[in-house]
């Protein structure tokens, strides 16, 4: 026992160990943390504080890797890429000439925000002038956006799964810890349900065949959305008081079509139910998940 308290009390031995220059300063915050841990008492606040700790590191960690990419494009020494929106064929159109060697960039990560400097280009056309980032495009950052695909995964999950943007933005900020506003959730989902709405296009433009109301498409080859819009309104009632009526059209996107002849199309809808609240009747989340369930006995496959 006694030999047992005296290895205990004895203090740990280093190993060296041989680290990439860009993590060292991550390797002695977390020497300095072990150190803190060592002198502590008893086990209290040890938790919340290696938490912390570890959070920071893993910031660090990410911008360490996300800039040595960065410098690893830049030393290529490319100076010219091709136009995404005017490339044209010819041999001195639709490239974009080396703008900026090293611009200032932020991208925010699940694991906080990363700054770094990357090459940018512009478009040598006089009538286009666009800019690219090659090395944004790697990242995933679309545009003047600065959230990565696995953190926008993760707002358009929460503002999908919540009642309204404010509470998906309180659950970022309690499960990711990481601030995401409101408005920022918000743009995010409506811009990932217009890439969905796009691809779906393109899906079914690739069958050859739009859905129509003689050939809708098969089964095996529908869509695994289902889209729920909903909207609401407050009725007065016979007893002299104001009630909220909740309404909800259900449908997949495969029915989707258009009708009408050339010049004169409107868009239609094959397939789908409607639902709402009622005095007294199970909850507009109820009769929606029903009428999803049906929907998928008939070919939907909801995801």
């Amino acid at each position: 026992m006694k030999n047992q308290e005296a290895a205990m009390d004895a203090p740990v031995a280093l190993v060296p160990v041989v680290v990439a220059e860009p993590l060292v300063g991550v390797v002695q915050q977390l020497q300095a943390l072990f150190s803190w841990v060592e002198a502590m008492l008893d086990a209290r606040g040890v938790e919340a504080r290696v938490h912390e700790d570890l959070k920071e590191m893993d910031r660090k960690v990410m911008q360490a890797c996300i800039v040595r990419k960065a410098a690893q494009a830049a030393a290529r020494e490319i100076r010219e890429v091709r136009c995404l929106r005017c490339e044209m064929g010819e041999e001195d159109e639709g490239w974009a000439l080396l703008f900026q060697q090293s611009a200032p960039r932020y991208a925010l990560t699940v694991r906080g925000r990363v700054d770094f400097q990357r090459s940018v280009f512009r478009c040598s056309n006089g009538d286009c002038r666009r800019e690219r980032a090659p090395f944004d495009e790697e990242l995933g950052l679309s545009g003047k956006g600065h959230m990565t695909p696995l953190l926008e995964r993760k707002a358009a999950r929460a503002g999908t799964t919540h009642t309204s943007y404010e509470s998906a933005a309180e659950k970022m900020a309690h499960q990711v810890e990481l601030p995401v506003s409101a408005k920022e959730i918000q743009r995010v989902c409506e811009e990932v349900g217009d890439r969905a709405l796009a691809l779906q296009d393109e899906e079914v433009a690739e069958r050859g065949r739009p859905a129509s109301w003689d050939k809708p498409l098969e089964a095996a080859e529908r869509p695994e959305t289902v889209v729920i819009e909903m909207d609401g309104t407050c009725v007065m009632g016979r007893d002299g008081e104001g009630h909220e009526v909740k309404c909800a059209t259900v449908f997949g996107l495969d029915a989707r079509a258009r009708t009408g002849s050339p010049g004169k199309e409107r868009a239609v809808l094959l397939r789908r139910c409607y639902c709402g609240t009622s005095w007294g009747g199970p909850s507009l989340r109820v009769t929606i998940q029903y009428q999803t369930r049906i929907g998928m006995r008939k070919g939907w496959r909801n995801t």
